[in-house]
């Protein structure tokens, strides 16, 4: 039997046997509260029930077969929607003033007094729904609105005197259980029940079976600071003086006002998250709808990228972001401690995803396919996270992720940073900043230098807000920051795929059939997908060809068919050979003119040695032999090498511009003789006629000067020398344009070249360069701009 399925059938029997032990454990009731001082009354003599302190709901206990703490508004609720479930009332807590009179020398007697107070008033926000319901009451009555007591509050947040955090305030909207407590500290707290109203609510247990407490239960609540029916401890105001306060019993009415409460006392009141969830309900939807708008946009990847490794670097991401809101969602649903805190945990796990996501991204974006799952750069990165994820995992023994303050036992909600969660930051901060640096590379590289701003705003975005989140700063720390960074890292992953930063394939349907390229693609059964200019039907005998893989295939004289495999077909595309034979056929007859001009020049050279007798023209002769001597071996070299080549096209134009070059030596060198001085308009023109050879290999020469100018006949020379070595290096790198300004003033005389493609001083042989040290000249490489130059300059200008 398989390996893993002998595994599968030993973890299905050991759930089995867990499950049938657990079902013949003997059921402890037990009773979930809320409230310390309730939990000690209850435990008092009380060895029947399990009790345990949890912040769980009352519902989701009463889901789990929990007895739980309750009010008798939700209690009535419950039951009168069908719920079967026994209520037992045991104290009651009511919203009351508890002022330090020690600080606070105004009369305060109602709620409405309040509003003549100028010290700060502290309101806790775990009894918001209490709290204002009884402000709601004292101003209306039975039919109180929430707007009311937020209208109430908001005016008195507006002047400043409203407080939800600062608890060593000298005012407290409190319940009468915190005031006792309050009173417990400080000998001046003076519990107020308001004059003009309140609302009392019994607290108790609601349990969906019967239970039995002790008859001495009522001692036991008295004695912990919580107040009975008939009895309560000293510290409570005497039983006169809760006359104001009255037993809300309309549950509706109740749940209907607090629908909304929490929301409005962050927005309305303290203008808090305006920007972001305010309550649970908010919460929720948030992470649903940037949950489906991330399994939109990672659907939509598959018909946008190219690249499948790219492609898988999205879905990382994007899973990483979807996984994230996930685990906040379900966070926000779960009331046990440890749970929620280990969700919370997973969040960094999340976080490493995404920035290592992006690294990978960096690693295969137009790089070619590699066997390498994942790439050397990002390995040690994960290395380091797995060790990091290990420690923040395991943070409720040691720690060093996150400190808390009151301990773990006591909630999350306090803490501070350690060690690991800054090495966390760390490591996700030199990820990205990589992934900034190569953005900002491919942005210079770009044709829109505009894209560098697309990178650079979204990293200091990101920086930004993770700074002001870690230093807990209002707008960054009250937002939700997992809605936060999944919003920026989507709009951003979107920015970069349509300015290109990342490659796409929108058009590529498109720039297909619009090629000018007689090419296809078919499928695996031959059938047209694709159609660009292509219009053969290819026979068994073509596609059996195809199918073995052999390129190319002849058509006719002048076409060739060639093929590729690709995914899920083939690419086929024709290449029109006609241009090669055509050329082939120039360079035959070029080839054999070649071969007629070195024997004519052959001939010539020959008769001129016999018809130059004397000493002195033998020594001009010499002279004139020195001076173009290199480029007579060149050309003679020519014909073998056009013989030994098919493509002759390039070697046929260098041998014009040798032809061309030697003749116009030839004549400057004869003038020379005559004449001390050079025309620059003929000089032009003598480069003009180079510029016309290379026209053949595609190089355009525009060639321009400021006047027709004297020159020296050794300046000509080596400007003239200058451009032919230019022009015959052009024709070698492919250079499509030349531009040259010719520049003559009285003390110095320039070819100032601009060329397509680089073009190297080193292309000038020795004896030009020793004849140009020798005349004070020099060759400079210039970049202009997009365009590469190089510069002669010669000393001495023109000549009077």
């Amino acid at each position: 039997m398989h390996k893993k399925i002998k595994i599968s059938i030993l973890v299905m029997l050991l759930i089995l046997l867990c499950t049938l032990f657990n079902g013949c454990m003997n059921h402890i009731k037990t009773i979930s509260v809320n409230n310390k001082d309730y939990f000690n009354a209850l435990k008092c003599d009380n060895d029947e029930y399990n009790l345990v302190i949890s912040e769980s709901s009352v519902v989701d206990n009463l889901n789990n077969g929990y007895a739980a703490q309750a009010d008798e508004l939700l209690a009535k609720s419950l039951m009168d929607s069908g719920g079967h479930y026994y209520w037992y009332p045991h104290y009651i807590t009511t919203i009351v003033i508890a002022v330090d009179t020690g600080k606070v020398k105004e009369n305060i007697n109602s709620f409405n007094s309040l509003a003549g107070v100028e010290e700060k008033i502290y309101i806790d926000s775990d009894y918001y729904n209490y709290i204002t319901a009884s402000i709601g009451y004292s101003l209306k009555k039975e039919n109180y609105r929430l707007d009311d007591a937020i209208n109430y509050l908001k005016e008195m947040e507006r002047n400043g005197r409203l407080s939800n955090s600062n608890t060593e305030l000298p005012i407290w909207i409190c319940t009468d259980t915190q005031a006792v407590k309050l009173k417990r500290g400080n000998k001046n707290i003076d519990i107020i029940i308001p004059n003009d109203g309140t609302l009392s609510f019994v607290q108790g247990i609601l349990s969906p079976y019967p239970l039995c407490f002790e008859n001495n239960l009522c001692n036991n609540i008295n004695q912990n600071d919580l107040r009975t029916y008939n009895n309560a401890s000293p510290l409570y105001p005497t039983q006169e003086k809760y006359s104001n306060a009255v037993i809300y019993t309309d549950y509706r009415h109740f749940n209907e006002q607090s629908t909304n409460v929490i929301k409005k006392m962050r927005r309305t009141v303290f203008e808090q998250r305006r920007y972001s969830t305010a309550d649970g309900q908010e919460h929720i939807l948030s992470a649903v709808f940037f949950i489906t708008l991330t399994v939109l946009w990672i659907a939509v990847l598959g018909l946008r990228v190219i690249n499948k490794r790219v492609k898988l670097s999205f879905i990382i991401i994007g899973s990483m972001l979807i996984l994230w809101l996930t685990a906040r969602c379900i966070k926000w649903q779960i009331n046990s401690p440890m749970i929620e805190r280990q969700l919370w945990y997973s969040y960094y796990l999340f976080q490493f995803g995404i920035a290592t996501g992006l690294l990978y991204l960096t690693s295969v974006t137009d790089k070619p396919s590699s066997n390498k799952i994942i790439p050397l750069r990002i390995l040690p990165f994960i290395v380091v996270e797995l060790f990091l994820l290990c420690l923040i995992y395991t943070n409720d023994y040691h720690q060093l992720a996150f400190s808390f303050y009151n301990g773990i036992e006591n909630g999350s909600s306090e803490y501070t940073y350690g060690i690991v969660y800054y090495l966390s930051m760390l490591c996700i901060g030199l990820q990205t900043f990589i992934v900034l640096l190569w953005l900002i590379v491919r942005s210079i590289k770009s044709p829109n230098k505009l894209n560098i701003f697309y990178p650079v705003t979204f990293f200091l975005l990101i920086f930004l807000y993770t700074v002001a989140y870690v230093m807990r700063l209002p707008f960054a720390f009250e937002g939700d920051m997992t809605v936060v960074i999944t919003f920026i890292i989507l709009a951003f992953m979107e920015v970069c795929l349509r300015s290109s930063l990342i490659p796409t394939n929108t058009k590529y349907k498109n720039l297909f059939k619009n090629s000018p390229l007689k090419m296809e693609i078919l499928n695996n059964y031959f059938e047209k997908e694709i159609t660009a200019n292509f219009d053969y039907c290819l026979t068994d005998k073509q596609k059996d060809s195809i199918i073995n893989g052999k390129n190319p295939i002849k058509l006719d004289e002048n076409t060739l068919l060639f093929s590729k495999k690709i995914s899920g077909g083939y690419v086929v595309w024709q290449d029109d050979i006609s241009q090669l034979n055509k050329m082939y056929s120039n360079t035959k007859t070029t080839v054999e003119k070649l071969r007629a001009t070195n024997a004519l020049i052959r001939k010539e050279e020959k008769a001129r040695r016999k018809y130059l007798q004397n000493e002195e023209k033998i020594d001009i002769c010499n002279s004139l032999e020195s001076e173009i001597s290199d480029k007579l071996k060149l050309l003679s070299r020519l014909p073998e090498k056009m013989k030994n080549q098919s493509n002759n096209s390039l070697l046929t134009v260098k041998a014009a511009l040798l032809l061309c070059y030697i003749k116009r030596r030839c004549n400057m060198f004869f003038i020379a003789l005559e004449e001390k001085y050079f025309s620059s308009d003929e000089l032009s023109m003598y480069i003009d006629e180079l510029g016309s050879f290379a026209e053949y290999s595609k190089v355009k020469l525009l060639c321009t000067n400021n006047g027709n100018k004297k020159l020296d006949i050794e300046h000509a020379n080596l400007m003239y020398e200058f451009m032919y070595n230019i022009l015959y290096e052009a024709t070698q790198t492919k250079c499509e344009y030349i531009f040259a300004r010719t520049e003559i003033s009285d003390k110095e005389i320039s070819i100032k070249v601009i060329s397509s493609t680089k073009i190297n001083s080193n292309i000038f042989d020795k004896k030009f360069m020793i004849s140009l040290e020798k005349s004070g000249g020099k060759i400079i490489e210039q970049n202009d701009d997009d365009n590469l130059g190089i510069w002669l300059l010669l000393k001495g200008g023109e000549k009077q």
